[in-house]
């Protein structure tokens, strides 16, 4: 059972936490605009945005674990932004439909760190007994990348795990194996955190615009896509 009582606030690893929300609200965006044939596509199909948008990924879900470690109940967390989950996959089914393109989200990044979050509730106490060093789970997590490509007849309910047969499509895809090993290095980087391994300049630093961002991360997540697409429908209407 998780520990009610309060824990101290890490304000860098906030202020962190909503960087990396914003990035990839950016990268979302670029992704409309050429969606749109607003800006070409070179914009995303280039190397640099290739390493870019896995890494500002990894990031947040590495900073959805540490904050994890600081939760009062991962439990019903988990459950939370599994049900945001769901209206994410309702939202872009429908948005498929409405556009006439694929864009609908199966097992997204909401999906994923509501299943992390529920594995972690139920693996902490082995978790707390292991303690695997952060470049171990680094280490699993590019194991676990190389080993699971596309595969041929693979029931599409396994796509979660990280198994995909060829065809699969998911707007946004972080299947469990191998992004469950970044949740867990969070995990380690905030037991470095609480043993005051980091610098003394980082337990001091404020930044509360990105702490604000990241205090109601779940809620733009969630919005910023139909706020984005709004606003194109409207700037259409208004340009005929």
């Amino acid at each position: 059972m998780d520990n009610p009582t309060p824990k101290p606030r890490y304000h860098a690893l906030d202020a962190l936490r909503g960087l990396s929300l914003l990035l990839m609200i950016l990268h979302h965006l670029a992704v409309d605009l050429t969606l749109y044939g607003m800006v070409p596509q070179w914009l995303l199909d280039n190397p640099i945005v290739g390493v870019l948008q896995p890494l500002f990924g990894a990031c947040f879900v590495a900073l959805s674990g540490a904050s994890s470690r600081f939760s009062r109940s991962t439990a019903r967390r988990g459950l939370k932004i599994l049900l945001a989950a769901a209206a994410v996959t309702a939202a872009t089914a429908g948005m498929s439909w409405f556009l006439g393109q694929e864009v609908t989200v199966y097992f997204g990044i909401l999906h994923f760190l509501g299943v992390a979050s529920l594995i972690y509730h139920v693996a902490r106490p082995a978790l707390d007994k292991i303690k695997l060093p952060g470049p171990i789970w680094l280490v699993l997590f590019l194991g676990a990348f190389c080993l699971f490509p596309r595969v041929a007849d693979v029931p599409m309910a396994l796509a979660p795990l990280g198994l995909m047969r060829p065809g699969f499509h998911s707007a946004d895809y972080y299947p469990l194996l191998p992004w469950i090993f970044i949740y867990f290095f969070g995990v380690w980087i905030a037991d470095c955190v609480k043993a005051n391994h980091f610098p003394e300049a980082f337990y001091r630093f404020r930044c509360k615009p990105l702490e604000a961002v990241s205090k109601h991360s779940l809620w733009l997540y969630l919005l910023h896509q139909p706020i984005i697409m709004g606003l194109f429908q409207l700037w259409f209407l208004i340009a005929g």
